[in-house]
């Protein structure tokens, strides 16, 4: 068996740095036809110095082909192409494992579809001064049949904050003409966008802030104007405070009847953590979510509490909730709750408790208590250690899996350790 790994790449280009902040890339492909990967194996026989190619398995032979197709070839100019041809022998018993079914061919290729096109030419230029802010980015495919100038231009006048942007494109246009002015505790923005040649929409916004307490309030103000249509607008206000709390509400008019009320809310205190949140379409129409974590802390013992809710406009439709106690050294307990989802509730609870009696004695007990709509499970283990004299475990489980099975399986185990400095001994009963 003989295997070929084959790659023919090359690209030629240039990159140029100039003042202005102007950054100019060109670079082409100078071959028509490039072999990103070419994989290939082949087999041969060896007879008296005489090699002898072996066609293998030539039933079911599997040639696929793929190609990325002509709307990318019509942007780029390039088509890359894959394909991948072997013999398929899964149906034969006596066919030996893959690959030494047959020969396998595959490769990935990149063909230059447009072959007038010199190559790609990207150019982008930042001016910032005391008057202007512009910002302009190019790219095309000089020498193409096919026109592909992409371009984008924005502009900025400090002194009236007039504001220019425009994007171009082959086959569409858009550009936008306004002012965009900057103020102490304000920010605002108006202007009009046309869309190749004709007027799409006239937009005002502004963005105030202030100081609230230890952090600030964000209020939004977006108006959107569409030629015989109805306008849009986007109001409320952002509550925010790092590491702290987030808190918005806002009301977005014209896209239906009433308007539209987005309610969030991010609390995080250092006992009480909560994400809550609301979507309001109509006075009666309303979807909400809550979920919150709680820390308790005490002296010798810490609790988490947690709820997880989703309303719908009718009614509850989840309920999850749980709660972790850990009295330090001396008992573990977890409670689960799911509800709404189901017909029944499921519960779960699991107790874990360790007492520490007279002459090095240690008793662990740990109970289970599981409880759904299909299947119930109660576990009562209890696990003695004396002092590794006398190891004793008792094990208790019933189960319930209703209208199948139910049982109870108690297994008890003891084990007494007989040794001495001399001699390694021990009994046990089961």
């Amino acid at each position: 068996m003989v295997s070929t790994l084959y790659s023919s790449t090359s690209v030629q280009g240039k990159v140029t740095f100039g003042r202005g902040s102007i950054l100019n890339v060109e670079f082409d492909l100078p071959e028509e036809k490039q072999d990103i990967v070419s994989v290939s194996s082949s087999f041969y026989t060896v007879h008296r110095h005489s090699e002898r190619e072996q066609l293998m398995i030539t039933e079911n032979r599997q040639e696929l082909t793929a190609c990325t197709g002509s709307k990318i070839a019509t942007v780029t100019g390039l088509e890359m192409c894959s394909e991948v041809s072997f013999p398929n022998a899964s149906l034969s018993e006596n066919a030996p494992y893959f690959p030494m079914t047959g020969p396998v061919k595959a490769a990935i290729t990149l063909y230059k579809r447009d072959k007038s096109m010199t190559g790609y030419k990207f150019e982008a230029k930042s001016i910032h001064d005391n008057d202007v802010n512009i910002v302009r980015v190019s790219f095309s495919t000089p020498g193409s049949n096919i026109d592909r100038r992409f371009g984008a231009d924005v502009s900025l006048r400090k002194a009236d904050g007039t504001l220019d942007a425009s994007f171009n494109t082959p086959w569409k246009r858009a550009d936008f003409s306004g002012s965009f002015l900057t103020k102490k505790g304000s920010k605002s923005i108006s202007g009009k966008l046309n869309y190749n040649g004709e007027s799409l929409f006239d937009v005002s916004g502004s963005l105030t802030s202030k100081s609230s307490g230890p952090g600030m309030i964000y209020i939004p103000n977006i108006q959107v104007t569409v030629p015989g249509k109805i306008n849009y607008g986007l109001t409320g206000s952002v509550k925010f405070a790092s590491m702290k709390y987030l808190e918005t509400e806002l009301h977005l008019n014209g896209l239906t009847p009433s308007p539209i009320s987005l309610k969030s809310s991010l609390i995080n205190k250092e006992k009480t953590r909560s994400v809550s949140g609301s979507v309001e379409l109509s006075p009666k129409q309303t979807y909400s979510f809550e979920s919150t974590l709680q820390s308790t802390v005490y002296k010798k013992k810490i609790v988490y509490e947690s709820l997880l809710s989703i309303r719908n406009p009718y009614a509850e439709v989840l309920l999850m909730s749980g709660k972790y106690t850990n009295v330090y050294n001396k008992m573990v307990e977890v409670d689960f709750i799911l509800d709404k989802v189901v017909s029944k509730p499921v519960t779960f609870n699991n107790k874990y408790i360790t007492k520490n009696l007279r002459r090095g004695r240690v008793q662990n007990i740990v109970r289970t208590d599981f409880r759904s709509g299909f299947a119930e499970l109660k576990m009562l283990n209890k696990f003695d250690n004396r002092n590794w004299k006398t190891l004793a475990a008792d094990f208790d489980i019933t189960y319930v899996i209703r209208r199948i099975a139910r049982d109870n399986i108690k297994l008890v185990t003891k084990l007494v350790n007989l040794s001495s400095k001399s001699l390694i001994k021990g009994k046990g009963s089961m």
